[in-house]
């Protein structure tokens, strides 16, 4: 088993040189080969990664709470998620990203830059629901 690993790594290794210093590679193809040689890389964080919560304890990045604490970030939650600061930020990063992916976009990086941002919203938007509905 880590003969196969170690050879990935290499096959990963010689691939990724490849794509960077091949100027006439499809740029689909590109995309397709970066996705799959940094898919290793990808540290994706949700919800539950930041808030847990167990049958009568909430944790914070595994520190636990006390109740007047987590009644306070709940209230807080509510108040920011209805409040014009929140739209005016969700608002903005929307446009910003839709000008990345669809207007100025020249390179698959900057739609991929695009994406990016959308998902860090909804990463945002899942966490305070997740305070709003489950704390």
């Amino acid at each position: 088993m880590e003969n196969t690993i170690g050879m990935k790594k290499l096959i990963q290794h010689y691939l990724y040189k490849w794509l960077i210093c091949s100027a006439e590679t499809d740029e689909v193809l590109k995309g397709k080969l970066f996705n799959w040689l940094t898919k290793d890389l990808f540290n994706a964080v949700r919800a539950e990664d930041v808030l847990k919560k167990d049958d009568k304890t909430v944790y914070f990045l595994d520190r636990p709470l006390d109740g007047d604490r987590v009644q306070q970030i709940k209230s807080e939650a509510e108040t920011f998620k209805k409040s014009l600061l929140w739209k005016i930020l969700e608002v903005g990063i929307k446009n910003e990203a839709n000008k990345s992916i669809y207007r100025v976009s020249e390179k698959i990086e900057d739609a991929r830059f695009g994406k990016a941002m959308l998902y860090n919203l909804k990463i945002e938007d899942d966490i305070l629901n997740e305070i709003i509905e489950k704390l």
